[in-house]
């Protein structure tokens, strides 16, 4: 046989070879043990930038909060306490709070960036239609910009964020073209302009609650983006993981096909939920440990999901319980930077797992 033939036919296959591995790496990630749990072999470079972790802190959990940013801030970079939200009138508006003087204080003495957290909550849900009102009033948001601008200015934020849930689809242009004029007015001060959106995969099935934000557009103008990557089980659904990995991997891999990674922040839960009788409630780690401690519960790890859960009896009442602690944290935080992401966002500081600080410094 002509050997040029021969050597055509080697690299012809050689070629192939190449090319079915590069699709398989893509689309069908192998699976390697890593002890107790699986984790994703993504090939997709780690990310080399060091962790950089913020955090919110809700009015309701200032106390814990702030003892949480007192044991904890060296892991720190930023934090956006829930004291504002936009009201009825498109004015920004305090929320409740005794500890913000204690909590500015001690974040300006370890360096800690703060970036307040604006949401459009109303009860125990979120009011789109204040927003949608907002959108259509341009004097509104002008004077709305120029009020948050000078208590930034005034209080020493280093900006805001924008927690705007539930959006109308018919508003998201208008929603983006105001954060375009927001980030301009931002930028004239050095401001940072955070916003936070809801997990979003690219598919059609995707919640009717994400399609009011353009992530594309938001991506754009927006300093950092953060992907609240939770509540896929909430207390309105079946008990489940509230960050299951396979989700997480979907909205990772379709958010960093549209966001810059260095404006890419992943949001995820320091919480679970407790279950019974067809509905369910939050619950920060420490709660969810100390019944199952006294109760004498077993902890089952869902290697599929990268959680944990339990079941118990409390008072006549069956109760199951999913939540994340400190290892499967750490587990998805490195899944995370597998794809070179290298920003986090914790929902939220106060009666989390201790050890999570540690879990991920390493």
């Amino acid at each position: 046989m002509n050997k040029g033939i021969v050597i055509k036919a080697l690299v012809l296959v050689v070629l192939v070879g190449l090319l079915f591995a590069t699709k398989r790496g893509k689309n069908q990630p192998e699976l390697e043990n890593a002890g107790e749990m699986s984790v994703f072999n993504l090939k997709k470079g780690k990310a080399k930038k060091p962790l950089e972790i913020s955090a919110w802190v809700p009015w309701w959990e200032e106390e814990k909060g702030l003892v949480s940013i007192r044991n904890d801030s060296a892991k720190l970079q930023t934090i956006s306490p829930v004291w504002y939200q936009i009201s009825d009138q498109g004015k920004l508006q305090e929320t409740e709070g005794q500890y913000r003087d204690k909590i500015i204080e001690l974040a300006r003495s370890r360096e800690i960036k703060i970036i307040p957290t604006i949401s459009n909550a109303k009860d125990f849900g979120f009011d789109p239609e204040r927003v949608s009102e907002f959108l259509d009033n341009r004097e509104d948001q002008e004077s709305f910009a120029s009020e948050i601008i000078k208590v930034a200015v005034d209080s020493g934020f280093d900006g805001w964020d924008l927690d705007w849930e539930e959006i109308f689809p018919e508003d998201k242009d208008s929603y983006s073209a105001f954060l375009e004029y927001l980030a301009g007015r931002f930028d004239e001060l050095g401001l940072l302009l955070s916003v936070s959106v809801h997990a979003q995969t690219g598919k059609e099935s995707d919640w009717v609650g994400t399609k009011g934000q353009d992530l594309v557009r938001i991506g754009r103008h927006a300093d950092f983006v953060r992907v609240m990557a939770y509540d896929f089980h909430h207390a309105g659904s079946a008990p489940g993981a509230v960050a299951p990995l396979e989700e997480l991997v979907q909205v990772v891999e379709y958010n960093l096909s549209v966001i810059p990674v260095e404006k890419l922040v992943i949001g995820l839960p320091t919480y679970g939920y407790r279950w019974a009788m067809g509905s369910g409630q939050s619950m920060q780690y420490v709660e969810i440990k100390e019944n199952i401690v006294a109760l004498g519960a077993k902890v089952h790890l869902d290697e599929e999901s990268f959680s944990k859960w339990s079941e118990y009896s409390l008072d006549g009442v069956d109760y199951t319980v999913w939540f994340d602690d400190s290892q499967t944290l750490a587990k998805k935080v490195n899944l995370i930077r597998e794809y070179g992401i290298y920003q986090i966002c914790l929902w939220h500081l106060g009666g989390e797992d201790e050890e999570i600080w540690e879990a991920l410094a390493n």
